[in-house]
């Protein structure tokens, strides 16, 4: 399985956290891959340690015209570790906008470079009409992983009549200093602004912390 399509099987996870009477936005969602790599398991029959994750989180910026500043106050994860290596991970945060409206940024991971993917680092990409930027996919033995950023926007939290993919990301992963073992995912996103013109896009910033996963 090449990394586009494991973007694709991510991009249906993620939609699904906004419910499935979302509108999706025109806006093909990015792709960030690892290091392409040999075909991943398709399901979770692979699984060897699967559970949900604890979070917190923070949202500052605009998504749909729902300007967001503060923490944030609906969060969820969960993860899976496959067998031969790697696993996926979901990580949604939501919280209601000012003075009104609520947002959802998710984030999800997926590929046998999972572990390397949530290491300290940074990585960002962008998409032109679908195609990948950072190079073409090819089949190696190294190991491979994927990600997609996409959000939900709504008038009050649990409703999201709007589904906005980000059409270009900067992904960093640091350590909270007095938690070892602990992840801070900082993702900084560009998203539709159809309320700006066709073609505008506005930011928001997430933060998502939690807890390593084995």
């Amino acid at each position: 399985m090449k990394a586009l399509s494991i973007a694709g099987a991510l991009l249906g996870l993620s939609m699904a956290a906004c419910g499935s009477d979302s509108a999706a936005e025109p806006v093909s969602p990015p792709v960030y891959p690892g290091t392409p790599g040999p075909e991943l398991p398709p399901s979770s029959s692979y699984a060897v340690t699967s559970g949900m994750l604890s979070l917190t989180g923070r949202l500052d910026g605009q998504l749909h015209g729902i300007d967001l500043a503060g923490e944030t106050t609906d969060n969820a994860g969960n993860f899976e570790v496959w067998e031969n290596g790697g696993g996926r991970t979901q990580l949604n945060i939501a919280a209601r906008g000012a003075p009104s409206g609520a947002g959802m940024l998710i984030v999800s991971f997926m590929g046998t470079a999972l572990g390397d993917l949530l290491d300290t680092g940074t990585w960002a990409s962008s998409v032109d009409d679908g195609t990948l930027v950072d190079g073409p996919v090819v089949d190696t033995d190294e190991p491979s992983g994927s990600t997609v950023v996409t959000s939900c926007a709504g008038p009050v939290l649990g409703n999201w009549p709007f589904e906005l993919p980000a059409t270009s990301a900067e992904i960093s992963v640091t350590e909270a200093p007095a938690s070892p073992g602990s992840v801070v995912l900082l993702v900084r996103g560009q998203f539709p602004a159809a309320h700006l013109g066709a073609d505008a896009t506005t930011e928001l910033v997430g933060t998502f912390r939690f807890d390593r996963f084995e």
